[in-house]
């Protein structure tokens, strides 16, 4: 399963809720019987950076959830994967 986007409205940001999305997403990856969940976050290195530009999430966040680094297409586009089973996860039956 792939984690490629995020929008959460700006009343709603800075509280965590990227963290528990890509939590539930595992989890539902694990329910359906994936065994990989990937995405694609953006790394900030100072300051901050617009609105558009961390569409995929950014690296902390994906830290935060429990994925690893796997590769680096560029120094600021990492790929991130968290392995999931049924096992491993509290999983909606």
């Amino acid at each position: 399963m792939e984690c490629a986007l995020f929008f959460i409205q700006k009343q709603y940001r800075n509280k965590g809720l990227s963290v528990a999305l890509l939590k539930a997403a595992a989890d539902y990856a694990a329910s359906k019987g994936d065994t990989w969940v990937e995405g694609y976050p953006f790394v900030i290195k100072e300051g901050k950076l617009p609105d558009p530009f961390v569409w995929t999430g950014l690296y902390r966040t994906f830290l935060k959830a429990g994925f690893t680094e796997v590769t680096r297409r560029s120094k600021a586009r990492p790929v991130m994967r968290l392995r999931v089973t049924t096992e491993e996860r509290n999983v909606f039956s």
